[in-house]
């Protein structure tokens, strides 16, 4: 569920400001601006660390910390449908949502909304470091501002009982201004173990790549069942990795993952009865009148050169809408998301419209905003679609099943009609707020709440479920059994 980044959503405006178009500034006193007056000004959204400002005919963002104000991305000669493809109106003419990234204007998820400012944050009006590219950031420089970010916009510290400030001192007593990307990379890195959030994460220029898992999922378990085979320690250390021991660590998970599908699927009534959509994503067979529905994923619905969440909807709809077509019959419905990781909301509130006859609550956000929060965002579920599934459905999550895929076990849950039943999901539901930090270092961090519509908040803990049942254990492998779908049909059926 990451938001997009703001080089790519700015892409089509600095295309026109390319192709020519009008040369006034934002400080031009033309009577006839590009950009309509009502979207003009400063607009800032604190629990995000962002600002808009937008000109007669421009456009930029910053990001911010108390002490560092960077350029996230700029463009001119902007008009006001180009200002509107990223940003609508709302109840309140104080208030912009930039809703690209999460939809358009007819459907999205929530997205960020900014308030408009007389100026720019203290941190940006100073402008010292608006261009991480015009100077070289030292080590130190760099992580105090990774540990500002942490510690101004991490949605939680006392989930896990965290003291950051001692955690951040702790990982940087090392670091001089003459530390180099490695012992700058695990500085950082050695902060996350202990927030154990799946969605946080580092990366450098170099590639290197940290993030700390909130439980294990299918692929820590079996490259931990490999360590075990071959008597290595787990984890396995890192003077112990060659390419030949990743490439069979590789064969081995895909082995599994192959061996998993065989078992569900062997359920089917025939090989030839099992339809497959969207390059295996999406999936759908029946057994003794039960319907079964794999959705793999929650983003992976269109091509590169397509790439916009309206189209990645449309296509998962598509779809969607043809296995529910197929299986409009059956008695009862499986769904399973055991190994979706995840990618949109809007997707998953999509999806969710598909099987409902009437509006309801699907769930709630907000944003940590320093000691207080956002006001809440009500996402209301309507039905979607021409086709509809509003039988018994059971839904099959596992630790596996984690971000936009919790959103839609968490929404499908306030459905009277679903039972969940499995293992409790990876804990992950926040949006992932990005950064890019100087020296090519960027980052990625929760900051957000998502909550039922009763206020239970399931970040870090999992979705629960009605009965719970290991996801391919060794047992299961042995009997060559997948024992959800079994509980599932068991519970369809009545037996």
């Amino acid at each position: 569920m990451k938001n997009r980044n703001i080089a790519t959503i700015l892409a089509p405006l600095i295309f026109l400001s390319a192709c020519g178009g009008s040369d006034k500034s934002e400080n031009s006193t033309s009577p006839t601006p590009d950009v309509a007056p009502k979207y003009q000004g400063v607009w800032v959204a604190p629990a995000y660390g962002s600002i808009i400002r937008i000109g007669e005919d421009s456009i930029t963002r910053f990001q911010y910390t108390s002490d560092f104000c960077f350029i996230e991305g700029s463009a001119g000669n902007a008009t006001t449908s180009d200002i509107e493809a990223l940003v609508k109106s709302t109840d309140s003419p104080e208030k912009i949502e930039w809703y690209i990234g999460f939809g358009d204007q007819d459907l999205a998820a929530p997205g960020i909304v900014y308030t408009k400012t007389n100026a720019l944050s203290s941190s940006c009006q100073n402008g010292i470091d608006l261009d991480i590219t015009t100077r070289d950031f030292d080590a130190e420089e760099t992580f105090a501002i990774f540990s500002q970010v942490f510690e101004e916009y991490y949605v939680d510290f006392e989930r896990n009982n965290v003291n950051w400030q001692d955690i951040a001192y702790q990982a940087s007593i090392d670091l001089n201004t003459q530390s180099d990307e490695l012992a700058l990379f695990s500085a950082m890195e050695s902060t996350l173990e202990p927030l154990a959030d799946s969605h946080n994460y580092i990366q450098s220029p170099s590639g290197y790549y940290a993030k700390t898992f909130t439980k294990p999922t299918q692929n820590v378990r079996l490259v931990e069942e490999y360590a075990a085979l071959n008597d290595l320690p787990f984890p396995i250390p890192s003077e112990l990795v060659t390419q030949q021991l990743v490439d069979e660590i590789n064969e081995f998970v895909l082995a599994h993952k192959q061996n998993q599908w065989d078992i569900t699927s062997s359920y089917a009534e025939s090989e030839e009865s099992i339809t497959s959509r969207a390059n295996g994503l999406v999936r759908w067979f029946e057994s003794d009148g039960i319907g079964y529905l794999y959705i793999g994923g929650m983003v992976g619905y269109s091509t590169e050169e397509q790439g916009t969440v309206p189209i990645e909807v449309e296509n998962f709809e598509e779809s969607l809408e043809a296995a529910l077509d197929a299986m409009q019959h059956v008695s009862g419905l499986v769904i399973d998301i055991r190994n979706n990781d995840g990618g949109l909301d809007t997707i998953s509130i999509a999806a969710a419209g598909h099987f409902t006859d009437t509006e309801f609550h699907g769930y709630s956000k907000q944003a940590r905003e320093g000691n207080n929060r956002t006001p809440l965002q009500d996402v209301m579920i309507k039905p979607r679609g021409q086709q509809r599934f509003t039988g018994d459905i059971v839904l099959l999550t596992s630790a596996d099943t984690a971000s936009a895929a919790e959103v839609f076990a968490m929404t499908m849950s306030q459905l009277p009609h679903v039972t969940v039943i499995g293992e409790r999901s990876q804990g992950i539901l926040s949006n992932v707020l990005e950064w890019e930090l100087p020296n090519g270092f960027d980052i990625g961090l929760s900051n957000e709440f998502y909550l039922t519509p009763n206020g239970q908040w399931y970040e870090g803990e999992g979705i629960p479920v009605a009965i719970e049942v290991p996801f391919y254990s060794i047992e299961q492998r042995e009997s060559e059994s997948d024992w959800a779908l079994e509980t599932a049909a068991q519970l369809l059926l009545g037996q």
